[in-house]
This record gives C-alpha cells, sequence and structure tokens, in this order.
C-alpha cells in the first residue's frame, strides 16, 4: 500500500512538472486533433489533380479487396517528429543525456521511415530489409550505448540492437488485421507512460503522451472496413517508438536498480512482441518452413478465422490482452524480481500461444500451403487446391477427347 502512494505521488509529481515547465499535455491534445485533421487530408488527397503529390502520398494496397491505401504511418511518423524536435527545443525538462537520446532517437525515427517508405513502394525482399533495419539501429545502438551504460559499451551496443531489433519485428508482425495495431499500440503506451511515472521520467511521459495523440487520427480510418493501412514505415514506426521508450525509462530506472533487472523492467510493456516474433521463428523452424516468409498462421489470424470473429473484434480481444498482461507482469515484477517476471511473463504467452493453436501449428501446419503471404489487410487467403486443379485438368482433358 505504501508503495501505492509513492506511485500515486511520482503520478502527481510528473503531472504538475509538465504542467509548470512546459505544458506537454496540452500539447498532445493538440497533436491528437491535428492527427485527426491530417488523417483527413491525408485520405482526400487522393482527389488531389497533381500527380506528383498522389503519387508520394497514395500507395494503393495491390492484394487488398478494395482501394485501401498503405502508408498510413506517414501521418504519424511525421507528427511525431515535429513532437519530438518541439519537446527537443521547448522542453526545459530534458538532462543532457536526454538531450543527447532524443538526438539519435530522431536518427533513428529519420532511418527507419525512410527504408520503410521505400518497401512500401518498392516490395523490398526479406533479407534485403532485414540489413537496411540491421544498418540503421547498429547506429543508434551505438550511439545511445554511450549514454545508457557507459560502463561498457561493447557489451550495451549488441544487447540493444538484439532487443531493438526483436521488438521491432515483433510489432510488425502484430499487424494485419483492421485497429489490432492501433489498439496494442495504446496499451503498451499506457504501460510507459505508468512506467515513467514510477521512475520520475518527465522525458518518458512526454513521449509516451505525443506517441498516442500523433496515432488518435489512424483508427478513424483503419476501423473495419479499414481505409488506410498502416504500412510498414507505420508498424516498423511503431516499434521503434517501444525501443525509444525503453531507453528512455531505462537511463532513470537504472539508477535505482540493478542495469539486468531495470533492462527487464523496461521490455516488459514490449513483451508480448517479444514473445510473437520468438513465436512465429520457432514454429517455421519446426515445422521446417523458412523463417523470414511471411504467413497467416499468427495467433490473432487463427482466432479470427477459427472462431469466425471479426477483425475489430478480434484486435480488441488482443488489445485487451496486452494490457492485462501489462498490468500483471508489472505486479509480477513488483513481489518477485523484473527479471523473473520478464520470463514468467514471456513464458505464458508463449504457453498460452501454443494452447490455443496447437491444432493449427503442430498438427495442420505442414500440409497447408507454403505460399500464403502475410500483408496488412484481414481478408482471407484463398489457397490453392492442387488436387481438384489437377482432377479439373483431366476432365477437360478426357472431354476433349471423346469431342475429337
Amino acid at each position: 500500500m505504501k508503495d501505492l502512494f509513492t506511485f500515486l505521488h511520482n503520478l502527481s509529481y510528473i503531472f504538475a512538472d509538465i504542467e509548470k515547465r512546459g505544458s506537454v499535455i496540452e500539447f498532445s491534445l493538440i497533436i491528437a486533433l491535428v492527427s485527426i485533421v491530417f488523417y483527413i487530408f491525408f485520405y482526400q488527397a487522393r482527389k488531389i489533380k497533381n500527380k506528383w503529390i498522389k503519387r508520394f502520398l497514395h500507395i494503393t494496397s495491390p492484394k487488398s479487396p478494395g482501394e485501401t491505401y498503405q502508408l498510413g504511418g506517414f501521418p504519424f511518423i511525421t507528427l511525431l517528429g515535429i513532437g519530438l524536435v518541439y519537446i527537443l527545443k521547448n522542453m526545459d525538462f530534458l538532462t543532457p543525456d536526454e538531450y543527447s537520446l532524443f538526438r539519435f532517437g530522431i536518427l533513428g525515427f529519420i532511418g527507419t521511415s525512410l527504408y520503410g517508405y521505400v518497401d512500401d513502394r518498392h516490395e523490398i525482399a526479406p533479407a534485403s530489409k532485414l540489413v537496411f533495419q540491421s544498418l540503421i539501429i547498429l547506429n543508434f545502438s551505438f550511439l545511445s550505448s554511450y549514454i545508457l551504460y557507459p560502463h561498457s559499451i561493447s557489451m550495451a551496443t549488441p544487447f540493444i540492437f538484439i532487443l531493438s531489433v526483436t521488438i521491432i519485428n515483433g510489432t510488425n508482425v502484430l499487424d494485419g488485421l483492421d485497429t489490432l495495431s492501433f489498439k496494442l499500440a495504446m496499451g503498451s503506451y499506457l504501460g510507459y507512460f505508468l512506467l515513467s511515472a514510477y521512475a520520475q521520467s518527465s522525458s518518458a511521459m512526454a513521449v509516451s503522451l505525443l506517441c498516442a495523440s500523433a496515432l488518435t487520427g489512424f483508427y478513424f480510418y483503419n476501423k473495419e472496413p479499414a481505409k488506410i493501412y498502416l504500412g510498414e514505415i507505420g508498424s516498423i514506426s511503431i516499434g521503434f517508438t517501444y525501443v525509444f521508450l525503453a531507453c528512455l525509462t531505462f537511463h532513470s530506472i537504472n539508477t535505482k536498480m540493478h542495469a539486468l533487472s531495470a533492462m527487464s523492467l523496461v521490455l516488459l510493456p514490449a513483451v508480448l512482441p517479444i514473445a510473437e516474433l520468438f513465436i512465429s521463428f520457432s514454429r517455421r523452424i519446426l515445422n521446417q518452413k523458412a523463417p523470414l516468409k511471411g504467413d497467416r498462421y499468427h495467433l490473432h489470424f487463427l482466432l479470427k478465422d477459427n472462431y469466425h470473429l471479426s477483425a475489430s473484434t478480434t484486435a480488441s480481444l488482443f488489445g485487451l490482452f496486452n494490457a492485462s498482461i501489462i498490468i500483471v507482469s508489472f505486479t509480477l515484477s513488483y513481489f518477485l524480481y523484473p527479471v523473473v517476471a520478464f520470463f514468467l511473463t514471456f513464458i505464458g504467452i508463449t504457453v498460452l500461444s501454443c494452447l490455443l493453436a496447437k491444432n493449427n501449428w503442430f498438427a495442420k501446419l505442414k500440409s497447408l500451403p507454403t505460399d500464403v503471404v502475410i500483408d496488412d489487410f484481414s481478408t482471407d487467403p484463398q489457397p490453392a487446391m492442387p488436387a481438384k486443379i489437377l482432377k479439373l485438368v483431366s476432365r477437360k482433358k478426357r472431354d476433349f477427347k471423346q469431342a475429337s
């Protein structure tokens, strides 16, 4: 109970501090309103006659059942960049180390956005995409290690790199259903918001509010049936916000506990993307599939198909699940060590996923087609049926011979 009162006191202190020093809450509300207007303009821009603007802003999903546009992450990353620069230039609560982290983070956002846009337009091969991503994240990891763990940069850099790549690609995997990315992101941003109160980090709280505000307008155009998809530029940008928030909170918490405990604690709001990537790669390898090749056998697709749920309902269930495991993991970290809480949560997600999807993953997966590619829309694929096709061909040949 004493810790609860301490947490509420820290929360009120941070709010008062933000109000006094920079009015980040009011700025976040403005960003939320601007986000709605920006997405309205972004969707209506398809009617613009200028071919260059129209070509730059609109990329129609090639496998979408209707005229649904990708690149929905462009307004999000634009508003996020404006907000980060505003905080960097106008908020006086940033420490010198946090100021440096903001600069490194902005560089990382620029890099991930550029290769995300190129991938949305030209469909980069998975291996090439991983190489570009690794170069950008390695640069961020190396620079941020000087701030986060200057005692051993050679050890901190690979840790930050591996965790960043895992979180970003795990977030990218948790996509494909209308409003799924939005609802999962809001739960994770809430987790980092609460964690920043515990750490008394005004900068982390400001960024978590900014991220949630910048993504607000996307919800109204991603509701089922979706008019706009996040695309690669959006999903990897959301993943990178988790990485950036984890770095900010780690910098504040690391002074209060051991580095390993602090690292485990700041990863709890992003534990679902980490577990999802591990599960996806493991089941593909166990079933002798290419680990980098996308499919529709993720748990959210299977729940939608097996239980005949709508995309919106499935996304809501996953959003509640994400928020629940974050709260449970925070509770476990209070009673146990944060490292133990992280691994218990990770194992719990893995076991629960395997129990819910064991019939699809371990019994039927080998007989399912391997050429189904995941896409950023929620329509069901139409797998090829070799037996029926061969039967139809033989029947046509027989009819042709009889007619001859």
